[in-house]
C-alpha cells in the first residue's frame, strides 16, 4: 500500500516575482486586485498632486455662476461660481482620508469585539453573535441615513463615526 505525497506548491519563475512574498505575488497576479490597486494609486496621486492638477483653488470664485462645461471650466461652475473640477480634485483628499479612517476604525472595532467574544466565550459569545446577526439583516443605507440625520455636527469626523 502506497501513501500519496501531498502536491508540492507550484514553483515561481525566477525574476521579479521570486523576491516578493507569496501574498504579494498572489495579489499582483490577480487582475481584479491589480485593477483596484491601479484605481487606488490614481486616486492617491490625484490627492497628492491636487494643487498641480486643479486649475483653481476649490473655494475661490473664478467665473459666473452655473456655467456649463467648457474648455476653461471642464465640469462647469457651481451656483457660487466655483470651478467644479477643482472641487472634485481637492475633494479626493478628504474622500481618501475618510475612507482610510473609516476602514481603520471598523477593523479596530471588529477586532475588539471578535477577540473579546472569542476569549470570554459562553453567553457573551452568544449575545455578540445574535447582535451581529441582527445587524447583518438590517438594511445598511437607510440605517446610515437615519444615524447621520441625528448628528448635530457635520464634517469628516461625523461621517467617519457614522460609517464605522
Amino acid at each position: 500500500m502506497t501513501v500519496s505525497q501531498p502536491a508540492a506548491p507550484p514553483k515561481r519563475s525566477p525574476g521579479l516575482w521570486a523576491s516578493l512574498p507569496d501574498w504579494v505575488a498572489t495579489l499582483l497576479s490577480n487582475p481584479r486586485a491589480m485593477a483596484g490597486l491601479l484605481i487606488l494609486l490614481a486616486l492617491v496621486l490625484v490627492a497628492v498632486f491636487a494643487p498641480q492638477i486643479a486649475p483653481y483653488q476649490p473655494d475661490r470664485i473664478v467665473a459666473r455662476r452655473d456655467l456649463p462645461p467648457s474648455s476653461e471650466h471642464v465640469l462647469g461652475t457651481t451656483s457660487l461660481g466655483q470651478d467644479v473640477f477643482s472641487q472634485m480634485v481637492f475633494g479626493t483628499r478628504i474622500s481618501l482620508a475618510v475612507g482610510f479612517a473609516t476602514g481603520t476604525l471598523v477593523v479596530l472595532i471588529a477586532m475588539t469585539i471578535g477577540i473579546t467574544s472569542g476569549l470570554v466565550g459562553g453567553r457573551v459569545d452568544n449575545v455578540v453573535s445574535m447582535i451581529v446577526n441582527v445587524v447583518l439583516v438590517i438594511p445598511q443605507l437607510p440605517l446610515i441615513i437615519v444615524i447621520a440625520s441625528w448628528a448635530r455636527n457635520t464634517g469628516p469626523i461625523t461621517i467617519i463615526l457614522v460609517l464605522a
